[in-house]
């Protein structure tokens, strides 16, 4: 066992602590009611569309909500379309099927649609996931106030049809637009309940498989019921899913034993001694794990900072020591599986290879010389810096980590773990009160795109605010690119530059690790559709 090892289990015992986790009485598994019980690692922070940006949102409103489109087996399928958008020039026209239906009993019309894509733009809801309306026409003029948010491109042109107005065409707007930020809202839910719209299962109406129950928009337990007025309910099979907060494995492996969890989330040496069980599943789950670096903490904003206290970090060890399970090291902000239609290379590796690994490679006496080169230029001897994580047992595992590796790599580095529940990472994650933040990505539909706009200057997801001028260029540039080639070719670069100035420190790319009731068919490990997940008798 090498010494950082040793200090790391050192940390690791201080840090890591017991959870009790409140169970509802009842037994796991029932396969005459089709209930699944399933442990919720991270809490349910919003149901509304326009305000929702963290992955356990998204996963509860896919299986709540229906959009326009869905990812089915990595394949885009229509949901609530009929088909395929239709282009004439820089508009689509999207009809919708006639048979959907809110819980309530009410039609799912074009306008609320409408009404979801214009809350989502409209400045004064202060909507995170915006961005993904750049294209659209008069977007960035209702940005500034310069119009009004009725302007935005998308019209109902009937009550089942759509039209969207580009300022420029994409080529791939059926994938945009399989992302939960682009669910309808019931129009007159959102009249109703005003502010308080998406905030508790009680003050919101849902057209998906499942409708959500006993939320209060603070509990981190709560109910999935299968929603009989979905239009392809005939096709739902589980009747009930409970989700039941936790986020201690040890707890979580305790319970799935005594068969009140049928699925539990597990990592670190849990998940190791579990791996060759037949309850045990792994699958990639697109998202990556990085450190947020605040620049506007004047030493962070030294790039050969930044360089050392990613060269510091060795992400294979880290993974072999915190995390024990299928994660890999990340390659960049964006995940693997991305193809560049037009070379057929996997996009992220494909950057990887060409930069030479640059911002993700571990080298420690590279990152003592470039630490040396940043503290003489501030004129400092040492750096204390705050790193902010959530108590999710594997966060706090890759935290503490980090927390000796940059310790014992980089002489005067003095590193304080801030442990916090996950929605209050979320908060002091915008509000910037953090110098490092562990903190994750996954692109919100199957393109390259969508994690990388995420650190355009402007873009409120850029919580440690890194700017570069030709990244936003090239960025920006996405919105007049034509042909495919020059679009892919614009994103290997930005990628490039961002890994080049170590705009942030990429750290694993994800895979969810789960014990899965053997009972349990049609669930694919880390990803949460509950469409197809039945129970065997």
């Amino acid at each position: 066992m090498t010494k950082l090892t040793k200090k790391y289990w050192l940390g690791l015992c201080l840090l890591l602590g017991l959870l009790v986790i409140l169970l509802p009485s009842q037994t796991a598994t029932a396969a005459d009611k089709q209930t699944l019980n399933v442990q919720l690692s991270h809490d349910l922070i919003s149901l509304d569309s326009a305000q929702a940006t963290d992955q356990t949102s998204f996963d509860i409103m896919e299986n709540a909500f229906e959009g326009l489109y869905r990812l089915d087996k990595d394949k885009i399928v229509p949901a609530l379309a009929n088909r395929a958008p239709v282009r004439h020039g820089q508009t689509y026209t999207i009809t919708l099927r006639k048979n959907a239906k809110w819980d309530n009993g009410q039609s799912v019309s074009a306008q609320d649609f409408v009404v979801g894509f214009q809350r989502l733009a409209d400045p004064k809801n202060d909507a995170n996931m915006s961005f993904l309306l750049k294209n659209f026409k008069n977007y960035n003029a209702i940005q500034t106030g310069a119009k009004k948010v009725s302007t935005l491109g998308v019209k109902a042109t009937g009550k089942h049809t759509l039209k969207i107005t580009l300022a420029t065409p994409i080529s791939n707007l059926a994938e945009l637009l399989t992302a939960p930020s682009f669910m309808p809202v019931n129009t007159k839910a959102v009249v109703q309940f005003g502010a308080n719209y998406g905030k508790s299962s009680a003050t919101t109406v849902y057209n998906g498989p499942f409708t959500v129950n006993n939320w209060d928009g603070k509990s981190n337990t709560f109910t999935l019921v299968k929603n009989p007025q979905y239009w392809a309910k005939k096709t739902i099979h589980l009747q009930q899913i409970n989700f039941i907060g936790g986020k201690n494995t040890a707890d979580a492996v305790t319970l799935f034993q005594n068969k009140q969890l049928d699925v539990a989330n597990i990592s670190g040496a849990v998940a190791k001694d579990w791996q060759h069980n037949k309850a045990y599943a792994t699958h990639k789950n697109g998202t990556v794990w990085y450190l947020a670096v605040n620049q506007k903490r004047a030493a962070l904003k030294n790039a050969a900072i930044r360089r050392a206290l990613s060269m510091a970090i060795n992400r294979k060890e880290m993974i072999q020591i915190a995390l024990q399970n299928q994660v890999t090291p990340a390659l960049g902000l964006t995940a693997t599986g991305f193809e560049d239609p037009n070379t057929k290379a996997d996009f992220t590796k494909d950057v990887s290879r060409q930069t030479k690994a640059i911002g993700t490679k571990f080298a420690a006496k590279t990152a003592q010389t470039y630490w040396q080169q940043g503290l003489s230029s501030e004129k400092i001897n040492g750096l204390t810096l705050n790193l902010l994580t959530d108590d999710a047992d594997a966060d706090k595992a890759v935290a503490a980590y980090i927390q000796q590796a940059l310790q014992h790599n980089l002489p005067g580095a003095k590193i304080n773990l801030k442990v916090v529940p996950y929605k209050t990472r979320l908060q002091r994650s915008f509000t910037g009160n953090f110098d490092l933040v562990l903190t994750s990505w996954q692109a919100p539909y199957p393109d390259p795109w969508g994690s990388l706009a995420i650190l355009v200057s402007d873009n409120n997801l850029n919580v440690g605010h890194w700017r570069n001028v030709r990244y936003d260029v090239l960025m920006d540039g996405l919105k007049t690119t034509a042909t495919s080639k020059q679009r892919y070719q614009n994103l290997a670069q930005a990628q490039q530059i961002l890994l080049q100035d170590q705009g942030i420190i990429p750290l694993y790319e994800a895979a969810d690790s789960q014990l899965v009731n053997t009972k349990v068919k049609g669930l694919t490990a880390g990803v949460d559709d509950f469409r197809t997940v039945s129970i065997a008798k």
